[in-house]
């Protein structure tokens, strides 16, 4: 039997699907002749060889196809085991890697030289596929040792020497915090894996650590990347780390203003101004609000009127039932220094919540200080129920207590049953600055009790000159007279017969003659 082997050079053909259709050729060709077990065996092993080069190298088809050669060549040895040689040659070779003692009919030592030498070839090839991948594994586990101990240097001489940068490397590089050896495998042709980098993002961001994120950011990591519900930002701002926040946003975060407005309300729990400021201009939702509280109302209800404004002006609905409540509390707690701040922010210095108002809670207190505050800030009572405080005032000579209250008009025009105001009692109590003080609040010097008495009726009968000049030179009439037929001086007159009360009578009654002389009733 001829075995053509001299002219089966597999490495130099380009085609390898033409390689198998001629090894196919010759194989069935040489099944068809073979007789000896040496010649099987010599061909089982080189198809091994083969089958087994060709599934590393990936050829699946090819593989399969040697394997089956395999096979066929196998039935033939087991064939020649059963059948011996008629020469008394042994069957089968005692070394199947090399070619069988085959004499006779088998094959011919020219045949056994070319299996020899193609076996050798195989062998050669194998060696030399054996030490690139040695090498590769040399390289590959050096650069891994480099990227462990993060030594940027060695990982750059073995990518260099022709490790591969794989997307597994990018990944150690990155969980060991070793950002520049990252970027180097990156560079050098690893795959960009947006997971890994998301990942790590995701990672450094839970440790706060800055300089990571910042080094993750330059190596292309996405701000944006999510897991779930889960971002850096919603991280960050959970951990309440403004600065990480800032530097996500610089990277092109998307805000979202209510993950920010949670981070914001509890710097205004904790009283952090500052930050507050910092969040409402990175965009937190200014009227974030917790178990329906605002954070503004939480800021007005703890006092902190500074961080109510900073929200105020970072656009928190200031609405005037929250000021006004806000106004309420800071009066009954006597804080006296913050009311100012409370109506610069806008709160109603008459705000009412079922008739009661910041001044009528300030004069039930005896507040005098907010009282006047309050007063000067614009407010009132239309109700008056407060007048009859001011009348005591007038009667005592409360300067401090009149001077606010005459400002507002239901309290300095206050009648008590008798049609009595605050500056008859004033001017029955000879009260000059009281006087003064109502006149200037412009009370009416003429007003008129049930009786019509005036307050000058009422100076002039208990003798109180100075009262009497301020309330004439106001415009009080001299010449008015009471429900009795009396005028100031008839008045005047009686209280010269009373010496119930110090009184200046008879100067009251000179002073009086003097003003009727130089302002004669009109005709």
């Amino acid at each position: 039997m001829n075995f053509p082997l001299e002219g089966r050079n597999f490495c130099l053909i380009k085609n390898y699907s033409l390689v198998l259709l001629s090894l196919a050729i010759f194989t069935w060709a040489t099944l068809a002749q073979a007789e000896t077990a040496a010649e099987a065996e010599a061909q089982i092993s080189v198809w091994k060889q083969e089958a087994a080069r060709l599934t590393k190298e990936g050829k699946t088809a090819e593989a399969a196809q040697a394997q089956a050669y395999v096979k066929q060549w196998e039935e033939l040895a087991q064939q020649a085991v059963t059948t011996p040689a008629a020469n008394g040659t042994p069957a089968i070779a005692n070394n199947p890697a090399t070619p069988a003692n085959v004499t006779g009919s088998g094959a011919n030592p020219a045949q056994q030289a070319a299996l020899k030498a193609q076996q050798e070839r195989l062998a050669a090839e194998q060696a030399k596929r054996d030490q690139a991948q040695a090498n590769e594994d040399r390289l590959s586990n050096g650069l891994q040792a480099a990227i462990t101990q993060g030594d940027y240097n060695q990982a750059k001489n073995f990518i260099n020497q022709g490790a591969k940068p794989t997307q597994e490397l990018v990944q150690m590089a990155v969980d060991g915090g070793y950002t520049g050896i990252a970027y180097l495998l990156m560079k050098s042709g690893a795959p960009n894996d947006a997971g890994v980098l998301g990942r790590a993002l995701l990672k450094a961001v839970q440790m706060q650590d800055r300089d990571r994120v910042n080094n993750l950011i330059k190596l292309g990591a996405n701000a944006n990347y999510s897991e779930g519900e889960v971002t850096p930002l919603s991280i960050a701002a959970r951990n309440g780390d403004i600065g990480l926040i800032g530097i996500l946003l610089a990277a092109g975060a998307q805000r979202d203003p209510n993950d920010l407005g949670r981070v914001m309300f509890t710097a205004v729990e904790q009283g952090e101004r500052e930050k507050v400021a910092n969040l409402l201009k990175m965009g937190a939702n200014p009227n974030y609000a917790k178990d329906g509280e605002s954070a503004l109302s939480l800021a007005l209800n703890r006092g902190d009127f500074g961080m109510a404004g900073a929200l105020i002006a970072g656009g928190a609905t200031a609405d005037g039932g929250v000021l006004g409540k806000a106004l309420f509390q800071t009066v009954e707690r006597g804080e006296a220094d913050k009311i100012p701040q409370l109506i610069k922010l806008g709160a109603d210095v008459n705000y009412s919540a079922s008739g009661v108002t910041p001044l009528t809670i300030a004069i039930n207190n005896n507040n005098l200080d907010i009282a006047n505050i309050l007063v000067r800030s614009g407010a009132t009572d239309p109700s008056g129920r407060f007048g009859k405080k001011t009348f005591d005032a007038a009667l005592d000579g409360d300067l401090a207590w009149i001077a606010v209250l005459a400002k507002v008009p239901s309290y300095a025009n206050y009648r008590n049953a008798q049609g009595e105001t605050p500056l008859h009692a004033a001017a029955s109590t000879g009260q000059t600055s009281a006087v003064t003080t109502l006149l200037a609040a412009g009370v009416d010097p003429n007003i008129v009790t049930v009786k019509n008495w005036t307050p000058l009726h009422h100076a002039a009968r208990f003798g109180h000159k100075l009262a009497l000049i301020n309330l004439l030179k106001a415009g009080a009439d001299v010449y008015a007279v009471n429900s009795d037929g009396n005028d100031a001086m008839k008045l005047a007159n009686l209280a010269l017969r009373d010496n119930k009360h110090e009184i200046d009578s008879r100067g009251v009654l000179e002073y009086l003659n003097l003003w009727m002389q130089h302002h004669p009733r009109a005709q």
